[in-house]
């Protein structure tokens, strides 16, 4: 269930952490080229040094870019949600006139008879039916926008947590970056995290794509519905008299 307490918390949580990626990853760059321009570093493990270092900050920069467009729609889980809340408004209003307007809910029309009453009888009926498929659509439509909400809510929440995995791999190569004899275990234990937390990442953005394509299909579904000559003849509201 979409809760929009633990989505603010969550984008607040993104929004804290994710500078934090690019501070430490400066500070790693700063440091590993110091410590390879060290008098006593032998220029073999120098090397791997700037490497490993070059190679830690070419994630940190695949990862920004992936977040700056997954941040792109970070709001849209909130306005779906809210979205779908209005979507159930107007299925209860459908719901409501489908039931007033429906004969055999007009107690009037049993005592009324004649052409006046035949053609009441014959416009309102059409019109329950056209209500009552609006229900229909504005339902579907709203359980689509709550699937995708709480879809968009579960794959931030999981962004936040891959950008503290990644943080933490950053963590682990500053350690190593501060003692001459870890400094290259460091920084590949490091590396190694950081390409982990990126497979993860580029794993969240395949899923949510696949879920998200898939609600996206019920548009032709609700189209139908929009059409269905059932309910709406000809593709339009039916017509309420003869005038």
């Amino acid at each position: 269930m979409f809760n929009p307490s633990q989505f603010h918390e969550t984008v607040q949580r993104i929004n804290t952490k994710v500078p934090d990626v690019q501070h430490k990853a400066s500070q790693i760059d700063i440091a590993s080229v110091k410590l390879a321009n060290e008098w006593f570093i032998p220029e073999p493990v120098a090397r791997l040094i700037i490497w490993l270092k070059d190679e830690l900050i070419k994630l940190v920069e695949e990862l920004m870019n992936m977040m700056t467009q997954v941040m792109e729609g970070i709001e849209a889980p909130i306005t779906m949600w809210e979205d779908a809340y209005k979507w159930e408004t107007v299925r209860g209003i459908a719901t409501s006139v489908a039931a007033d307007v429906n004969p055999s809910s007009l107690g009037s029309t049993g005592q009324w008879t004649g052409d006046a009453a035949t053609a009441y009888t014959n416009a309102i009926g059409p019109q329950s039916t056209a209500a009552a498929q609006l229900a229909t659509i504005a339902d579907s439509t709203a359980s689509s926008l709550r699937s995708c909400a709480e879809a968009g809510l579960a794959f931030y929440i999981a962004v936040a947590l891959v950008v503290a995995q990644f943080i933490a791999a950053e963590i682990t190569a500053a350690a190593g970056d501060a003692s001459v004899v870890a400094a290259p275990a460091g920084l590949a234990a490091g590396l190694a995290a950081a390409a982990t937390a990126v497979g993860v990442f580029v794993g969240l953005v395949a899923a949510i794509g696949t879920l998200i394509g898939t609600e996206a299909s019920q548009v032709s579904t609700l189209h139908g519905l929009a059409v269905d000559s059932t309910a709406f003849p000809s593709g339009r509201w039916p017509v309420a008299t003869n005038i």
